[in-house]
């Protein structure tokens, strides 16, 4: 089941992207300096469009609205993401103080949440999907500590706290898909009798 529709995920895909494409010449413009960088934003909003475009008009058609749908899902956090890096150069969230920083930690938590969320709901393999299961769970983990990390420690501590929480996610996952691969091998082929 949908949680959203395709025309409103559609329409706040487009809402998202022209707020990336406008906000980063508004930048380009206001500092002229690092022009690569509001470019390369720009850039990155064109390309998505441009491969949802060719996506569209050269698959099948069962799979079509599928694939237009994930790849509007993966533009609109693109965008997302392009849009938190964006208000931190407009320097919004720098007027709020403590605030401003703990939610800029709380939503990247949150993102890290949301992507190892969609990671093992992947069509795979038995084997891919025990691996990619592992590496979903441990950034899930390592995003809700990076979270409680903003929300409850002393801001001191607290960027530590979050990295140190994803650092031991994803050791936990490599060590873990590591230790698969490496008994998957010592199995033998089974043998036929005859």
């Amino acid at each position: 089941m949908k949680a959203i529709s395709d025309k409103l995920l559609f329409s706040l895909t487009i809402a998202i992207s022209l707020w990336v494409v406008f906000t980063s010449g508004y930048l380009l413009y206001a500092d002229s300096e690092h022009p690569g960088r509001y470019l390369l934003a720009i850039a990155i909003m064109g390309a998505a469009w441009t491969i949802r475009h060719f996506v569209r008009r050269h698959a099948e058609p069962a799979p079509t609205s599928l694939a237009k749908r994930k790849l509007t899902q993966s533009i609109a956090l693109a965008g997302v993401m392009l849009s938190l890096a964006l208000v931190m150069r407009l320097g919004w969230i720098d007027g709020l103080g403590e605030f401003g920083v703990r939610a800029r930690g709380i939503i990247s938590g949150a993102i890290v949440v949301l992507i190892a969320n969609a990671i093992p709901k992947q069509v795979s393999s038995a084997r891919r999907l025990a691996m990619l299961r592992i590496a979903g769970w441990a950034l899930v983990i390592g995003g809700l500590g990076n979270v409680l990390a903003w929300l409850l420690l002393p801001l001191a501590y607290a960027n530590e706290a979050a990295t140190l929480a994803i650092f031991f996610a994803l050791t936990y996952a490599i060590v873990r898909i590591l230790w698969l691969i490496c008994k998957n091998r010592s199995i033998p082929p089974p043998t036929r009798s005859g």
